[in-house]
């Protein structure tokens, strides 16, 4: 039997989150994880005692909009239900009792501490914790290496511990084998939960790879008439012929809008604004090679001064809308062509009234609070010179700067850096200029 290192002190208490049934009061359980590798993104695990006996299965939906899971016990029996947040920066999920998806029923949320992470931190609140000031625990470790721990809150108190068990049948047959210690008196259907989570979130990461992957090797693939047409939308070219990898490139991506705009390298992107369309927000977005990534269209006489933001084939991706009486100059950001707020995705505003440089506030939808940004851009946008940062600190996630050649009258480059979203990137500097054409009508 597996044993806790360090000195922390053990769980004195029962600690049921699902149920008091599953809470092993005198000492420590192991559990062997055993995922299907085949099925990558389905969800499917089997839990197992040493013994070899079944306590929990778990199966989820390949498409789902919410990525929902669900976990069950040997019988068949569902126990919680797992589902994903759909517009969410810190990858936030919610565990609810059973088969239920409503409030009332809801035990705990997950959530990743940072946007931005080398190694994996999730934050644990249990449903009545709402202010969520203090987590209730804690996970810590490298997915990748199963070596995960799990804390009591903000403690050094392990209740449950990650390790690897390597076979040689699981090789052969195609499963990842692993085990979890969890201490006694600690909920251990409730570690199961937090583990089908660990593996959701890494899973969705590994399928934003695939698609960046797909975005480099399809237009060779094309060429040679060796992928399906439906395939051809998500291959834009990349704007490196020869990459090199990027400082931060295991960090995770960061989808605002699309997972398939998060390159794992830097993206320079030239934006071309249409001068003599003064007032109607239009602009062209090109790769440096000179392909049409995204168009902007904006409308003369408007009344919220709405634009869209379009891809290579003219589909809506986001829908940006001013505030009519805000003193702010507040923008909502919605996705494709809607005004519903269930659909609203970002908003950007003024950091305050009277600036002598442009210093724009990002809050994303599920920051309701709004108390610390997501994201902040500074700068001077007339020299095209602005920068932004994630959140208040000084962190640069992308970078304006001047092309300035013969006939590059309205033309600028922005430099996108690895596994943010480009498309996101665009909507922001699409607000930059209409606020900037907005200050001029003051």
């Amino acid at each position: 039997m597996a044993h806790f290192s360090g000195s922390s002190p053990p769980v004195t208490y029962p600690v049921s989150i699902i149920s008091p049934h599953f809470c092993a009061h005198n000492y420590p359980i192991d559990l062997a994880i055993v995922r299907k590798v085949m099925t990558i993104t389905d969800g499917n695990f089997v839990v197992q005692d040493i013994n070899g006996n079944i306590l929990f299965k778990v199966k989820g939906a390949l498409l789902s909009i919410h990525d929902r899971r669900v976990l069950i016990d040997a019988a068949g029996n569902p126990i919680v239900t797992l589902r994903r947040k759909t517009v969410s920066a810190h990858d936030r999920w919610q565990v609810f009792r059973g088969e239920s998806t409503e409030s009332g029923d809801l035990i705990f949320t997950v959530k990743r501490s940072s946007m931005f992470q080398l190694k994996t931190k999730l934050d644990v609140f249990l449903a009545n914790n709402t202010k969520e000031n203090v987590c209730d625990f804690k996970v810590k470790g490298s997915w990748l290496e199963r070596s995960c721990v799990i804390y009591a809150g903000d403690s050094s108190t392990i209740v449950a511990q990650m390790h690897k068990k390597h076979t040689a049948q699981s090789i052969l047959i195609g499963k990842d084998h692993f085990m979890v210690t969890v201490n006694p008196n600690i909920d251990y259907a409730f570690i199961i939960s937090l583990i089908v989570i660990l593996d959701a979130i890494n899973s969705a990461a590994a399928a934003v790879q695939l698609v960046q992957l797909l975005q480099l090797v399809a237009p060779w693939m094309i060429y040679h008439k060796a992928i399906p047409h439906f395939l051809i939308s998500m291959a834009q070219p990349s704007s490196h012929t020869r990459p090199t990898p990027p400082p931060n490139a295991d960090s995770s991506p960061v989808p605002i809008i699309g997972p398939q705009f998060c390159s794992p390298y830097h993206v320079d992107l030239v934006i071309m604004r249409n001068v003599l369309s003064l007032r109607d927000g239009s602009f062209v977005v090109t790769d440096v090679n000179g392909n049409i990534l995204f168009s902007v269209k904006g409308k003369l006489i408007s009344l919220h001064h709405n634009r869209v933001l379009l891809d290579g084939a003219d589909n809506p991706l986001v829908t940006i809308r001013r505030k009519i009486i805000s003193l702010h100059k507040k923008w909502y950001v919605f996705r494709g062509e809607s005004r519903d707020f269930k659909d609203h995705l970002f908003t950007v505003g003024k950091s305050s009234v009277v600036q002598l440089m442009k210093t724009l506030d990002v809050y994303l939808a599920s920051n309701t609070k709004e108390d610390v940004c997501d994201f902040r851009v500074k700068g001077n946008w007339l020299e095209r010179a602005c920068v932004v940062y994630a959140g208040e600190s000084s962190t640069t996630v992308a970078q304006m700067h001047k092309k300035l050649s013969v006939g590059d009258k309205g033309r600028f480059m922005v430099t996108v850096y690895p596994n943010i979203d480009y498309a996101f990137i665009v909507a922001l500097i699409v607000i930059l200029d209409a606020i900037h054409d907005d200050d001029g009508d003051d």
